[in-house]
C-alpha cells in the first residue's frame, strides 16, 4: 500500500533547476513575442514543516499521528488515491 502511494507521488515531485529554468525561458519568450502564457504551473508535491503546518491549521484542529495532505491531483490519478484511501480505511 505505501510503495503504491510512493510511486503515485514520484508523479508530482518538484522541478529540477533545469527544467524550471527551462520553463522560465519559454514563458519569457512568450512574452517577448507578444504570445499569451498558456502555461499552467505544474501540480507538485510541497514539503516542508511550515507549509504543511500552515495547511492541516486551516483544514483540521484535531490530533493526528500521519498524514497526507493532497490539495490537489492529475484527473488519471484520482481512482489510485481513492483505492489507497478505502485501503487505508479497512486498516
Amino acid at each position: 500500500m505505501a510503495s503504491n502511494l510512493f510511486k503515485i507521488l514520484l508523479k508530482y515531485k518538484p522541478e529540477d533547476k533545469a527544467a524550471k529554468k527551462e520553463c522560465l525561458l519559454k514563458k519569457a519568450q512568450s512574452e517577448v513575442e507578444g504570445k499569451p502564457n498558456e502555461a499552467k504551473k505544474p501540480i507538485v508535491v510541497k514539503y516542508g514543516l511550515n507549509h504543511v503546518t500552515y495547511h492541516i491549521e486551516q483544514i483540521v484542529h484535531k490530533k493526528s499521528t500521519s498524514i497526507l495532505c493532497l490539495k490537489t491531483a492529475k484527473n488519471k490519478d484520482k481512482l489510485e488515491f481513492i483505492k489507497i484511501l478505502e485501503d487505508i480505511k479497512v486498516v
